[in-house]
């Protein structure tokens, strides 16, 4: 019984060998957080509202830590007439502050500002 048992321990044993570093080498990154609000786009890998430091408690201010990007479409005249060209202000910041009632966006750290090609 003894030596029935040893031998089940070293395939296990075996196994445990190989797996133990693929699966310490995992690495397990947080994914990141969207939210749409009056058609701006906000990813983050934090998002938080706070409805006591807004003039609207129906918009609360939003703040968003942590590879933030803020996506808002807007319509650029093209040509004469009525027509118009889909672009995108995209804000790319390490935290942020977003007060959907203003618009306001209030970014921090490592701040870019693209705009771009509708997608």
């Amino acid at each position: 019984m003894v030596r029935e048992a040893r031998s089940c321990v070293k395939p296990i044993l075996l196994i445990a060998a190989f797996a133990l570093p693929w699966a310490i080498g995992q690495e397990n990154k947080p994914e990141p957080l969207h939210w749409m609000l009056d058609g701006v786009r906000l990813t983050a890998l934090n998002i938080q509202r706070d409805a006591s430091r807004s003039d609207n408690p129906h918009l609360p201010v939003v703040y968003l830590k942590g590879n933030v990007e803020i996506t808002k479409s807007f319509c650029v005249p093209a040509g004469g007439g009525t027509a118009c060209k889909e672009r995108m202000a995209v804000v790319r910041a390490d935290e942020a502050e977003y007060h959907p009632d203003s618009g306001e966006i209030k970014p921090s750290g490592n701040v870019r500002v693209t705009f771009e090609e509708s997608k």
